[in-house]
């Protein structure tokens, strides 16, 4: 982002820059930090187009600037009355996945996305939401719900756990071994 804001500095090079794109899609705005919205600013200036997608419910970089309403509200001042799309259909999970969701993001103080499965989804299987006490109990939970389902004779290469950072994934790993 400094380069790109750098280079965008000077008058020449942001003209051809911002001369090179008629259509332009930001995908996970929600991820967005607002000094690269300056680069989309300066690359949209021209654009017939600029389309914004993604699920303001699931930022995940607050942490290091990522605002995404104050980004959508920038974009409204910057480029006139925009056209907004819910995307409210789920077709890549399961009913059952997706009530569970709603569930949690119902409890979002300013939840900003709906979301429904499509008719033609499985039902699937209800996850099972657990909390635990610390980071530790947490691995070791996972770790001896692992145990459990191999005992049950679950092949372990079909058990899997997906972790946002590497430091959980570090933590969990050690509580397998």
């Amino acid at each position: 982002v400094y380069l790109a804001r750098a280079a965008l500095a000077e008058p020449e090079c942001a003209a051809r820059w911002a001369a090179r794109f008629d259509l332009l899609q930001i995908d996970e705005v929600q991820d967005t930090h607002t000094s690269e919205y300056d680069v989309i600013r300066h690359l949209a200036a021209g654009a017939q187009s600029l389309c914004l997608v993604g699920d303001l419910d699931q930022t995940i970089y607050g942490w290091r600037g990522s605002r995404p309403r104050v980004l959508l509200d920038q974009v409204k001042a910057d480029f006139g009355p925009v056209t907004e799309i819910a995307m409210v259909d789920n077709f890549r999970s399961t009913k059952a996945l997706i009530v569970t969701a709603n569930e949690v993001a119902a409890k979002l103080a300013d939840r900003a996305t709906q979301v429904q499965a499509h008719a033609s989804l499985p039902e699937g299987t209800p996850p099972t939401l657990t909390a635990f006490p610390s980071d530790h109990d947490e691995s070791v939970g996972i770790a001896q719900h692992c145990a459990a389902l191999i005992q049950e004779g679950v092949p372990a290469e079909r058990i899997a756990v997906l972790c946002r950072m590497n430091s959980t994934a570090k933590r969990i790993a050690a509580a397998l071994d």
